[in-house]
This record gives C-alpha cells, structure tokens and sequence, in this order.
C-alpha cells in the first residue's frame, strides 16, 4: 500500500477529516495555530499506529482515538517537544549515554596518585583483583611502583547518581541551598527595627534578649538601636553564625560557649535557617525567601567526589569535560583517539568510537554548543526534540512513521540545511516523514506540503487539486469547489460533550478544503 490513509477524523477540533499521505516521503504540515496538525498527527495517527500494532501483539492499553480507521499503518515514532526527564538529575550527557562512555574510559584509563607511596598510577598498567564481601564485589588494583593494594577507581565513583561517586556535601546536585545573608538581614536596621526579616512580634523580642545575653557571656558591647551595618566583626559573626561561631572561638579561646538559652546560647540566623530548611523543606513558609542556590563549596560545582574528581585522562579531568561544549568534547575524543596505541587503545576503542559517533549525530542536529552537564530540564522542546532526532540518525530501521513537532524551534538558520539532510535520510531509508513546521526551508524541501485549516489555500505555490498530476498545470490557487487531495466531510455526528472548540474548527453542515501541494518532478 503506497499510502497512509487517515479516514473519518473527529478527535478535538477535526470534522471527520479524511487525509491520504503518500509513504516513504517527507510531508510537512502546516496551517494556523488551533487548526488541528498536532490533533491529526499525534493524537489520531500515532496513537492509532501504536494501538494497532500492540493489538497485533496482542497487548491493549491504549485507547481508539475518534478516527474511523487508519489504512496502511505502520508502526510510529513520535519525536515531540513535551515529555522531557523532569529529574534535576538527568543531564545531556546521562540522556544520551555520551557520559557512561566517557566514564568507561576513566575507569580503564584513568590517572591518579597511589594512596600510599603517591606515585602516578595509569589505571591500565595495574594488576587487578576481585574479592567477594557479602553480597558485592570489591575491585582491588596494585600499584606499579610500591606493590600497594588499592581500592580501584571504578566507574561507579564517575557517576554524580551513585551514592559511591557523588560529592558527599550536596550529592551529586553541583549545587547547594544557602541563606542569603543580604534577604534575611537588612543590615540598614537595627535588632529592634526589624533588621532580621522573619523574627515577627513576641519572637523578635525573645531572639533579642537571647542575643543580647549572648553578648553580655562573650564580654561583646550591647548593640541596642544600633544598626546591624554598624556592628563590630564579633556581633556580626555571634549574629549570623550564633554562639558556636569560629571567630568567637578564635578571638575569645579562653571563654566557652553558653550552655544554656538562658546564659545566651544563641544559635545565629544562618544555623537557624538551615535548621528549619532540614526540618521543613526548601519551601517551608518562612524559609524559601532567604534561601539561594550556589556552587557547592565541597566539589565547586563538579557534583563528584574526590576520587572521581582527581582522575585524569590525557590531562584532562572528567568534571572539565562534561562542561567543556560538545564541540570541543568530540574534539578531545579524537584527539585521544588519534594518541592512544597498543593495549590501552584495545580497551577502550569502542567507548570512544561510540562517543565519535554519538557526538557526530548531535552535531548534525545544530546541538553541539551544548554542555555533557546541561541539565534537561532546561532545554527548550526544540532543543530535546533534536536530541532525540539524534539518536534515530544511524538506525537501519524502515517502514517506520516519524512524526516531528517543529524540529527548527531555537534552531539556527544556518543548521536548517543539516535538519534537513536528516529528514531527507530518514526518508530515502524507506520511512514515512511527516513533519509538523511552518520554517520555509523545511517546507521547501518537503516532498508533499498539506495546509489545515478553514480558508482557501495561499495564492502563491502550486497546487494540485485530488487527481491531477504535478506533470500537468497547476492552479496558482484551489479553484473555488474544488475537489481537494484531503478533504474534511460535514459533521455528521454532534460533538462530545466536553470536547474541545477552535476557531478554526469546521462549523457543523459545512464543509473545509486541506490542500496538498506536491513538488514538482526534479525539484528537491
């Protein structure tokens, strides 16, 4: 079967919208906004493919959309703009796998010094030994020079998701809450003004009276109706850190702390803080306002533990590439690809061909500016739709119905072209590509252009009505009654309750044209 026919469509807005498209060709639709492409493509052709080829499987869970039938479906892949990890964790890096490769190669290359005679060790010149302890297996290397049993570095201490591997201090994040000193305290006001924003009424006045006894045990002047800005450093440091703080203790060694509220045993508006940040939650009422995120202090943002942070390859730390762009990441991978020889390239060839490759198809995509730990959370759809384009550009599979939901969005004009290529390899693999996209470009290249909507079809381009052949003239525009190649039939049925109205939409006992525009033959 040459097509992918779509019969009776009536899901959201659609009036029993009837549509044929051509397979193993690039067809882009567009039309205004509201006026049902990602209805038409996702909601009714996805999920119907993805029903129909489970029911084949004998597998149900998904719902008939409200679609007659689809004829000639084949499975369906959807690469869309929503749907992203919402996991602070998940990185581009984990989403791609381009970091377990990299971390593969730290683990049998990896550099560091020998814990005992502190002599540099290559992770591939030393004798290995596992031990059984428990239920785990313990990875012990000998180092070269002295002999030393060590425990290895594995890859497992390269992961920011492992408890082995993340910065103990903000696990594995890169980042941690800290009081915002300038929020919490208005150092142009004094205790009794109200210089520390959240000690309200009756606990302002006790929180005072603490910190004043406080002052009185440290032998520290009384700073009534002073303002905070004009405190010395020692009020400022019993202030913010409270009793225990280290510049008490390093200016007064020879007074203790208080033991008791009573004798001013204050604890500080930063220990109070981070108290209740640790009993309530980051967005407890109360303590989000005073709160900022910042580097860790521990791992300075690189998320890894120590020996994961120390390891180098080729002088390079896995922290410094995983912020380095995916440019110039897959520009350090073939550079050691190109040094490495004998044995050690033996281990480790396929995780770097593996990443030469992974890094290639990101790049053909526009996405090579991007960092291996740029969050995903903070990538546009645009930008995740082409990372998961990324990952089909190699695969053999055909007869497969690639639908894509504006893939040019935050592209640059000058990777269309690159876009572009994809679609068109897609396609000459024997998919059907069927693009929802209102970039010229891309229009301009599609092998059949479908327009939704009420009105007639632009004045410009060539248009062919159902039934002729580009070989023959075209209309400049949809003759007035002309029968269309996709047509939308008159509403027969009343609406769902609840179903979505557009503007756009067909009014029932009338009847709305979709025009198809089919490239002429030698056009690309």
């Amino acid at each position: 079967m040459s097509t992918l026919t779509i019969v009776g469509a009536r899901e959201g807005n659609l009036r029993d919208v009837t549509l044929a498209i051509p397979k193993n060709k690039i067809t882009v639709f567009a039309g205004v906004s509201g006026s049902g492409k990602s209805t038409l493509l996702v909601d009714v052709l996805a999920t119907e493919c993805q029903r129909l080829h489970l029911e084949v499987l004998s597998m149900q869970g998904i719902p008939k959309p409200a679609v007659e039938r689809v004829r000639g479906a084949s499975p369906a892949i959807a690469i869309l703009q929503d749907g992203a990890n919402r996991n602070p964790r998940s990185t581009v890096g984990t989403a791609t796998d381009v970091y377990t490769a990299l971390r593969m190669v730290f683990e049998k290359l990896g550099e560091y010094p020998c814990p005992h005679c502190g002599e540099m060790l290559c992770a591939a010149d030393c004798v290995e030994e596992t031990e059984r302890v428990g239920d785990d297996f313990r990875v012990y290397q000998f180092c070269p020079a002295c002999g030393e049993r060590m425990d290895k570095v594995t890859r497992t201490e390269f992961s920011f998701n492992t408890r082995e591997g993340a910065c103990p201090a903000c696990e594995g994040m890169g980042e941690a809450l800290s009081v915002d000193r300038t929020a919490a305290v208005d150092e142009s006001l004094s205790l009794e003004d109200g210089a520390v924003a959240f000690w309200q009424a009756k606990y302002r006045e006790y929180q005072i009276g603490v910190f004043r006894a406080a002052c009185r045990h440290f032998g520290l002047p009384d700073p009534a109706r002073v303002p905070v800005g004009a405190f010395d450093a020692l009020q400022k440091a019993l202030l913010y850190e409270g009793a225990e703080a280290p510049a008490l203790k390093e200016a007064l060694p020879h007074v203790a702390p208080p033991r008791k509220v009573a004798d001013g045993r204050f604890e500080g508006v930063v220990p109070l803080l981070m108290r209740r940040l640790g009993e309530r939650g980051p967005d407890a009422k109360g303590v989000r306002p005073y709160l900022v995120r910042a580097a860790c202090p521990i791992c300075g943002g690189e998320r890894l533990g120590p020996r994961g942070r120390g390891a180098t390859v080729a002088g390079t730390q896995l922290p410094q590439l995983a912020n380095q762009s995916l440019r110039e990441l897959a520009a350090w991978v073939r550079r050691v690809s190109a040094e490495l020889g004998g044995p050690r390239r033996a281990m480790v060839k396929d995780y770097l061909l593996d990443m030469e490759t992974k890094l290639a198809r990101i790049g053909a995509v526009g996405l090579d500016y991007l960092t291996l730990d740029r969050a995903t959370v903070t990538l546009s759809g645009g930008e995740l739709q082409r990372l998961r384009l990324s990952a089909v550009l190699d695969s053999e599979l055909s007869g497969v119905v690639y639908i894509l939901d504006e893939p040019t969005a935050g592209l640059h004009p000058r990777d269309t072209e690159g876009l572009v290529d994809i679609l068109r390899n897609l396609r000459d693999l024997g998919n059907t590509v069927l693009v929802i996209e209102h970039d010229l470009d891309v229009m301009r290249a599609a092998d059949h252009l479908v327009d939704l909507g009420p009105a007639r079809a632009p004045a410009e381009g060539a248009w062919w009505p159902r039934g002729r052949s580009p070989t023959s003239p075209p209309h400049p525009a949809p003759p007035p009654g002309a029968s269309s190649h996709a047509r939308s039939r008159p509403r027969r049925r009343r609406a769902r309750p609840g179903a979505p109205r557009s503007r756009y939409a067909t009014p029932p006992g009338s009847t709305s044209t979709i025009w198809t525009r089919t490239s002429p033959p030698g056009a690309s």
